[in-house]
C-alpha cells in the first residue's frame, strides 16, 4: 500500500507541472499575439534627444517659407489685390480666374503673390 502511495503522489506531482506548464505556455502566446509588431521593448534604447533633434528639423523644413521670385502673374479676373495690414509696401494678390472659352473653359488660380513696392 505503501508503493502505491509513492505512486500516486509521483503520477499526481508530474499531472501538476504538467498544467502548469502547460498554462505557461498558455500565457506567452497570449501575451505575444496581443504584443503589435511595432511594439518592442528594444525601442527604450534610442536616444530621446538625438529622435527630438530629428523630429524638429524635420518640423522646420515642413514649416519653412519658400520666397522666390517669379515672373508676373497670368491674367486673371475676380482676384483679391489688397494692401498688406501693417507694411504700406507691400500688396497681396490671391486667387481669381480665367475663362477661355475652349475646354477646359475656366481655370481657377488658388495661389498668393506678395509684391514689394520698393
Amino acid at each position: 500500500m505503501a508503493k502505491d502511495k509513492k505512486a500516486k503522489a509521483a503520477e499526481k506531482k508530474a499531472r501538476t507541472a504538467a498544467k502548469s506548464s502547460k498554462k505557461a505556455a498558455k500565457k506567452e502566446k497570449k501575451v505575444t499575439n496581443k504584443r503589435r509588431p511595432g511594439d518592442d521593448s528594444d525601442s527604450d534604447d534610442q536616444d530621446i534627444d538625438a529622435i527630438l533633434e530629428e523630429y524638429k528639423l524635420k518640423q522646420a523644413q515642413h514649416m519653412a517659407i519658400a520666397e522666390t521670385i517669379c515672373p508676373p502673374p497670368p491674367v486673371r479676373a475676380n482676384s483679391i489685390l489688397m494692401p498688406h495690414p501693417t507694411n504700406s509696401k507691400e500688396l497681396f494678390l490671391f486667387g481669381g480666374e480665367i475663362y477661355t472659352g475652349t475646354p477646359p473653359v475656366a481655370k481657377f488660380f488658388n495661389d498668393l503673390y506678395v509684391y514689394h513696392t520698393e
